[in-house]
């Protein structure tokens, strides 16, 4: 079992670029990546189309959800060797108030801008007959 599952825009280049990067520094597979458009998937981690066409989510083994920037900070300390998922040293770090403030305005823009981007062929494109 992945220690920590990501569910990401499949129809979104720089998200699925975003994510085959983790993959490929992930040698572990410790992370367990997602379409969100898979069948059945939000509902499984108790999660609306709403959010998340809003954002990125990261989801531990305990079940414990957490998205947008502290979803990006959770994979980075998933891949560098933390062992708490979505409770990790710089996952935690993007939460204090100040940082967490200034972290989601920047998660925030990125969102807003992504098709600026480079990307790559988005995966519900490859992979049509999985997404809804």
């Amino acid at each position: 079992m992945a220690e920590l599952t990501v569910l990401f825009d499949g129809y979104c280049g720089m998200c699925t670029r975003s994510m085959e990067a983790v993959k490929r520094v992930d040698r572990a597979d410790r992370i367990e990546l997602v379409a969100n458009q898979v069948p059945e998937v939000r509902e499984k981690y108790g999660l609306t189309k709403e959010m998340v066409d809003y954002q990125v989510w990261a989801i531990d083994a305990a079940g414990r959800r957490i998205g947008g920037a502290q979803a990006i900070a959770a994979i980075v300390d998933v891949l560098l060797g933390q062992r708490s998922g979505v409770r990790g040293v710089l996952a935690r770090t993007t939460s204090v108030p100040g940082i967490a403030h200034a972290i989601d305005a920047l998660y925030q823009w990125v969102a807003r801008n992504r098709r600026h981007f480079p990307g790559t062929t988005p995966w519900c494109e490859r992979h049509a007959g999985e997404c809804r």
